[in-house]
């Protein structure tokens, strides 16, 4: 539908004026990377009588920021005269949900190393440093050993070609000092 009336809060929270947002089809503050059956689910819903849900919303100046929204229909003489939406800001939660949902695979991924059987040390060694990895977001993985001023390589993967299984360094030339 069309905006009618915007409260300050929103005002202040999108970055527009009330000029700028009467006489705008409200779907233009929604994100597009929102499901692309969300407006048919709220129209369907609002049909219906109300939506509730949560949603990316855009600013003025091109930023997303998360909402739950409801969004119920108003009637006069029990004919459908327009819509309301109330919302409040869930960015925060939305991130710390992101964030679970990240640590819980980083936690199945270290279970099922602690589950799996290896037949070499280098199938082990592998799918750990690869793991970790992962889990850390890094580039290269190495497993080594320091021993009496000797850095060695057990298991490395990397695109540095210098780092080898089996390769010895001076612990002196590195940072492991």
């Amino acid at each position: 539908g069309v905006i009618e009336y915007v409260n300050t809060a929103a005002l202040d929270r999108l970055g527009y004026t009330e000029d700028e947002l009467i006489g705008i089809k409200g779907r233009m503050l929604i994100s597009p990377k929102n499901p692309s059956n969300l407006r048919d689910d709220i129209v369907s819903s609002v049909t219906h009588r109300m939506w509730k849900g949560d949603l990316l919303l855009i600013t003025a100046r091109g930023e997303e920021f998360w909402v739950h929204m409801t969004v119920s229909r108003l009637d006069r003489k029990d004919a459908p005269a327009g819509l309301v939406s109330i919302s409040y800001e869930i960015s925060e939660r939305v991130l710390s949900e992101q964030r679970l949902l990240q640590f819980n695979e980083h936690l199945k991924q270290i279970h099922r190393l602690q589950t799996t059987s290896y037949t070499l040390f280098e199938e082990l060694f592998e799918d750990y440093i690869q793991t970790g990895i992962n889990i850390l977001g890094m580039e290269t993985g190495i497993i080594s050993k320091v021993e009496d001023g000797v850095y060695t390589i057990h298991a490395v993967i990397s695109d540095i070609d210098a780092l080898k299984s089996g390769s010895k360094f001076q612990v002196s030339d590195t940072y492991c000092d």
